[in-house]
């Protein structure tokens, strides 16, 4: 998850890696944050976290559908403005 921090107008944003103890946390005003070893570029980041269609096995059916309802209007608008949709 990411967060962000104002110090004297500027904001920054963090990422948490690793939280102690366990995998949920709250970051509230008393959180102590460690920052270590070079600042991440967003774009760096980004290119990370892309997950595509090959990442998700086994639900074709399920698949076939969400590109239907979802990337065809998306690629054709013009399409489905036509047909009402």
């Amino acid at each position: 998850d990411l967060f962000l921090v104002r110090q004297a107008m500027h904001p920054v944003e963090f990422k948490v890696v690793e939280t102690d103890p366990g995998d949920c946390c709250i970051v509230a005003p008393e959180t102590v944050i460690f920052c270590e070893g070079e600042p991440v570029k967003r774009s760096d980041e980004e290119a990370l976290d892309t997950v595509g269609y090959d990442d998700i096995g086994g639900c074709r059916k399920q698949m076939a559908q969400i590109r239907e309802m979802i990337e065809l209007p998306l690629r054709h608008p013009q399409l489905f403005k036509t047909l009402g949709v």
